[in-house]
This record gives structure tokens, C-alpha cells and sequence, in this order.
């Protein structure tokens, strides 16, 4: 069970050793041949029972219908193992400054009902294949979106992954995947970006109550322009993984990615769990020739090519999460998360874990192997 996820994490992740099996129907033992003790041999024997009629006697079940459940539940067991490390998350999320209306000199609360769908399917006990799409509804009329109730998607990834390193002894878990990004967020159109494509890998350690984790992915897009067109100016917030507007604060588009996360979570027992995590996100731009290649697409403004303009851009992401399970196929959690830039607008580092664009969130955490239905 781990308390939370980074909303936007798509590196190669499996679910780590130790997971209980469902236990398959006990067999009673057979009493055929079984000595009798010293009790027994110096007890008087019992009259024996009269049989009943033969019209009112109970029909054995047939052997093979016995060995049949026990298998059949072993079937449905593996079908549903298959699908360990899938889960489905919906929350509720409210930026930190909907709490304060001296935050910025115009109040803009923001409230927003996310689903993330991160369903996974394993081939075998190597090789899986995952899909990622984060989906937003605001409840709210912020400046993060044009109208209210507005829907907004991520960028939906597919990933065919392999596990190399699987230790149980140890608690260590490798693996190592190769995506393709699809370009169904807003970010990604304004960006002209036509798809994407990277490799990722993830190394876990578990170990009693305390798990450890990192993963990393490096991502190539493939835009069809160097620069972008923004239909709007920069906004204040980040909420639920909608966050290339930190990111994409210069014309050019970026043209490579590189992310690392780490996170460390505990669990004091099977229902209650911690979790922290942190990481980085850094976009690299391609680099300008001439005045020609600095255009905003659609438009005429023009912008000369700087030798000592920056390349590459930092994205900095922290969360905090707690978890209670009250079933094996759901969590009910809450925690907080922030996606800033690495600099504020005064050039000095932003403050970790809290700041101006934290999100605080309740969610629900669904396990669907472990769904009663299997």
C-alpha cells in the first residue's frame, strides 16, 4: 500500500514483493488410517446407527466437483494478479492560497476533481504493459482555466515495461520501460507537439515497514514547431500534473526531458501507511540560429536569439501523503503536493514541500485486483 503517488509519475513501477496471496479452499483431512489411541481401544464400541431409507439419503458430491473449486479459485486468483499495480485515484484538490485572499492582490481560489487512471496489465511475471491519463474538472472559475466546471486531460503515456531484478530475500525490485506520450493535453497542442517517446527505470527496496524508492524517465518531444503558441499569459497555479505552464515560460519549445523522483514511505501496520517523496523535472530547449527561428507561431512578434539566454528550464516537485485502507481494494487519503519552478520571480530558491502553489487533497485510492468481484 503506499500513501501517495506523484501525479504525474509515470516511470516503470512494480508492485513490490510480499503482496498475500489469496489462500485457495482448505481440503479436510481423511480419517482413513488413522490408529486408534489407547482411549479408543478400551472404550466399549457404540451400537451402530440405523441407516436411513435409501429415498432420504443425501447424494455425495461427486470428487470431481470438490477438486474443481479449489482450482477454479486459483484460476481467478492469477487473473486478478495480473493486474496488480493498477490503480485508480479520484480526488478533490484546493490550492493553499484559496485559504488566504491576502496570498496575491486578486483572490483566485481554485477547487478541482481529478481521476487518475494508471491501469497495468502483466503478460508474464517479467514483462507488463501500463497506461497513464490524469483528467481535470475545476469546480471553481480560476485563471488556471477560460471558463467553470472546464474539463482539462494530461498527456495520456503507454509504456511496455520489463522487470530484470525481482529479490523477495532482499526486498529489491528493478524494472525498466519504454513509453509514447500523446499530445492530449493543452500544454502539449500549444506546444505543437506531435508525440513523444522516452525509456524510464525504477529501483525499489522494501524492508519491514519502511519502503524506498526511485525512478527516473528521459523523454524526446516531437513538435512540430521550435516554438509554441500561448493563447493566455503564465498562470499563478499547478494543479493535478497541469503544470507546463511553470515549465513553458520562454517561446521556445522544449525538446528534451530528463525527471528523477524519490520517495520513502512507512507503514506501521497493514491499514495505515506515510509516505514523502521529492524530485526534479528539467526541460532542454533547442538552441536559436536566428531572429527567424524565435517567432511565435500565428503571430509577428520576434524575439533575437541571447548567447546568455538559458537552455534548459527546472520544475521542482514535493509531496507529503498519509493513507488509511479501509479495504484491500481502497484507501481513503489526504496529503499535499507542489509543483513550482526551481527559482521564484526574485532569482532565490522556492521553499520546499510548502509554498504559494501547494494544492492540498483528499482522495480515494482503488486496488482493482483486489475487488471482490475475481
Amino acid at each position: 500500500m503506499t500513501a501517495s503517488r506523484p501525479a504525474f509519475a509515470a516511470a516503470a513501477e512494480e508492485p513490490r514483493s510480499g503482496t498475500k496471496p489469496t489462500a485457495v479452499l482448505a481440503q479436510p483431512a481423511s480419517s482413513e488410517g488413522d490408529e486408534p489411541t489407547e482411549e479408543m481401544q478400551a472404550a466399549p464400541a457404540a451400537p451402530a446407527a440405523p441407516k436411513p431409507a435409501d429415498s432420504a439419503a443425501t447424494p455425495a458430491t461427486p470428487a470431481a466437483t470438490v477438486a474443481a473449486k479449489p482450482a477454479e479459485t486459483a484460476k481467478k486468483n492469477a487473473t486478478a494478479e495480473k493486474f496488480t499495480g493498477s490503480y485508480f485515484l479520484l480526488r478533490n484538490m484546493t490550492s493553499a492560497t484559496s485559504f488566504s485572499k491576502s496570498a496575491y492582490t486578486t483572490y483566485n481560489p481554485e477547487n478541482t476533481m481529478a481521476l487518475l487512471m494508471r491501469p497495468r496489465f502483466a503478460f508474464t511475471d517479467r514483462v507488463w504493459m501500463s497506461a497513464w491519463q490524469y483528467t481535470n474538472l475545476e469546480l471553481t472559475n480560476s485563471d488556471s482555466t477560460t471558463k467553470k466546471n472546464e474539463v482539462s486531460f494530461s498527456d495520456t503515456i503507454v509504456s511496455v515495461g520489463y522487470t530484470p531484478l525481482k529479490d523477495k530475500e532482499l526486498g529489491l525490485t528493478a524494472n525498466t520501460d519504454f513509453h509514447v506520450i500523446l499530445p492530449t493535453s493543452k500544454a502539449a497542442q500549444m506546444k505543437t507537439m506531435m508525440f513523444g517517446a522516452g525509456v524510464g527505470g525504477a529501483l525499489s527496496w522494501h524492508k519491514g515497514i519502511v519502503s524506498v524508492s526511485a525512478s527516473g524517465r528521459g523523454d524526446h518531444f516531437f513538435n512540430k514547431y521550435t516554438t509554441g503558441q500561448n493563447d493566455g499569459g503564465i498562470v499563478p497555479h499547478c494543479i493535478g500534473g497541469e503544470c507546463d505552464q511553470y515549465i513553458q515560460t520562454g517561446v521556445r519549445n522544449s525538446e528534451w526531458r530528463v525527471m528523477g523522483i524519490g520517495s520513502v514511505s512507512v507503514e506501521p501496520t497493514e491499514w495505515l501507511s506515510f509516505s514523502v517523496s521529492g524530485g526534479e523535472i528539467a526541460d532542454f530547449l533547442p538552441k536559436l540560429g536566428s531572429a527567424a527561428d524565435a517567432h511565435v507561431v500565428g503571430g509577428s512578434a520576434t524575439i533575437a536569439p541571447d548567447s546568455n539566454g538559458a537552455n534548459w528550464r527546472a520544475l521542482m516537485y514535493w509531496g507529503l501523503g498519509a493513507e488509511v485502507r479501509v479495504h484491500p481494494a481502497l484507501g481513503i487519503g489526504i496529503g499535499a503536493e507542489t509543483y513550482n519552478a526551481q527559482l521564484a520571480p526574485d532569482s532565490t530558491y522556492q521553499r520546499p514541500f510548502f509554498n504559494t502553489y501547494t494544492a492540498a487533497y483528499v482522495e480515494l485510492n482503488v486496488s482493482p485486483e483486489k475487488l471482490p468481484f475475481w
